[in-house]
Formats: structure tokens, sequence, C-alpha cells
């Protein structure tokens, strides 16, 4: 759209601004391939693809903690036992 942000291509900019302390991620085996979660405070800020078109950069995800995703783990892939190591 013309009137949407630069690098948004008509969709809202999932990572724009900044970042607390509180962001991290994790990765986890699907069956899509690898998924990158990020999670800012007990939310879910993202989620990426291995081969995301227009994945943020890896820095604006914050430190790599595989505790507090097994919510989230739990719903997307049953079968899996947690944050891969």
């Amino acid at each position: 759209m013309l009137d949407d942000p630069p690098g948004t291509y008509g969709r809202r900019p999932v990572m724009s601004g900044s970042f607390g302390a509180s962001r991290v991620h994790t990765k986890v085996e699907s069956p899509l391939g690898e998924l990158t979660l990020v999670r800012e405070g007990e939310r879910i800020a993202g989620l990426y693809f291995e081969h995301h078109w227009y994945r943020p950069s890896q820095s604006s995800f914050g430190p790599r903690v595989d505790d507090g995703f097994d919510t989230i783990v739990c719903q997307m892939c049953p079968s899996s036992n947690g944050p891969d190591e």
C-alpha cells in the first residue's frame, strides 16, 4: 500500500520499536521445519520459519532461553518434548 511505512509491504511491522530486556527466543522443530519463537514478557512477539522472507535481525530476538516456552510448544507441536537443545 502506498501509505504503509517503508518495509512493511501492507502488513504491520512485528519487531519494530525498542526492545526491552525481557525479549528472549528459542528454537523448536515442527512438522514445517525449525521455528524460532520470540517472547517478550509473557507474550509471543514473533514466530519465524528458518527461511522466513521478512525475518528480522537475529539480534532483535534477545538471548536464547529455552525455559518459558512449554505452553506454546505444546499447543503448536503436540508430539514435541519442548525446545531443541
